[in-house]
């Protein structure tokens, strides 16, 4: 993770001070143009290279533990149940630069490392976004994590907008484990959560499936979350929630803390839902 940090600092330091006609409206620099898009009805873009790049020097790893932390959410039970199959499929709806799915990794490393992996797994990793300016970082996150000799993951991306029906690819797997990280807050309307729901009922394994959720602490992701709960096919009432907060657990200098000011402190909020069991 360091690796993917440093290179994403040092692409915004001479630009970071830098006025862009196409900001944010209101901001006069990248910091908070990168902020503000997500307040008072601005538009969310990421199609400029140093926003990717601030963002992810900002929040990456702090995503990645509140991820950790919702994965903690899969009490024994389920994750017994999961660690059967040997063929896993998992998606991260709203991918972006792939903090859930690093996360995800790690989780499975960790069951290896505690011998609770017995035979060889092949984990196929989804991510699915409408923004095609995240490959480039999504690409370079994945290779952060590599197969073992018992795990062997299988990362692909697809393009598409998941609240337009018509964009939405047809079905060839069933998924095991569905994660949003920072995407139900990105969404406008109940139409588009509802939409999210169905298009997860679609893909859902029906014998083994649970989603995970982590994002900002507020009356609309709580009210989106609801809304989305209420309008998924499950077979199980069971779910969980978590808002603890940590540090993130990655360390800063104080040039790089000082230019980029890093979010270190989880203050999101993780859901975790049982589909199917």
């Amino acid at each position: 993770m360091e690796s993917i940090i440093r290179n994403c600092i040092d692409k915004v330091k001479d630009n970071i001070e830098g006025v862009c006609p196409d900001g944010t409206p209101g901001t006069s620099d990248c910091l908070s143009c990168l902020q503000r898009q997500y307040f008072d009805d601005n538009p969310i873009s990421y199609d400029c290279k140093y926003k990717i790049c601030l963002y992810v020097a900002r929040f990456f790893p702090v995503h990645v533990k509140e991820n950790e932390i919702a994965l903690t959410l899969l009490c024994p039970q389920f994750k017994e149940e999961l660690l059967k199959y040997n063929l896993l499929n998992i998606m991260s709806i709203g991918g972006g630069p792939g903090s859930d799915l690093f996360a995800i990794k790690k989780f499975f490393l960790n069951c290896e490392m505690n011998g609770e992996i017995g035979s060889s797994k092949e984990i196929y990793l989804l991510r699915i976004d409408k923004e095609d300016s995240w490959n480039q970082i999504a690409a370079e996150v994945n290779v952060e994590i590599a197969s073992t000799e018992k795990l062997h993951f299988d990362a692909k991306r697809k393009l598409f907008d998941i609240t337009s029906k018509l964009q939405w690819p047809k079905r060839k797997k069933l998924f095991h484990i569905f994660t949003m990280s920072y995407f139900l807050s990105e969404l406008t309307n109940e139409g588009q959560v509802k939409t999210v729901a169905e298009y997860i009922n679609l893909f859902s394994n029906k014998n083994c499936s649970f989603l995970f959720i982590n994002d900002r602490n507020d009356d609309k992701v709580n009210n989106f979350k609801r809304i989305l709960f209420e309008s998924l096919d499950c077979n199980s009432s069971y779910e969980a929630e978590n808002s603890a907060q940590c540090h993130c657990g990655f360390f800063y200098n104080e040039e790089d803390r000082d230019l980029v000011k890093p979010k270190l402190k989880t203050n999101s909020i993780r859901f975790f839902k049982v589909l199917y069991i």
